[in-house]
């Protein structure tokens, strides 16, 4: 894992984690077991993948009556 932070606390929360390519499935796999034996409930995980930011988006300009 490359870095790693906590969002969300107050509400349950959750972590964002930075992890390499070929890290992913064992770090998962670590994360769902851990949570799992700590408080006895399945772990749900969400992949994002980081792109280049926001960007406009050009959309026609429609008159309206």
């Amino acid at each position: 894992m490359l870095g790693a932070r906590m969002m969300g606390g107050g509400f349950g929360g959750c972590t964002i984690n930075l992890v390499r390519l070929q890290e992913i499935d064992s770090f998962i796999a670590q994360q769902q077991e851990a949570y799992q034996r700590k408080f006895g409930i399945s772990l749900k995980t969400y992949m994002a993948e980081i792109v280049n930011g926001s960007s406009l988006v050009a959309q026609p300009i429609t008159k309206t009556a």
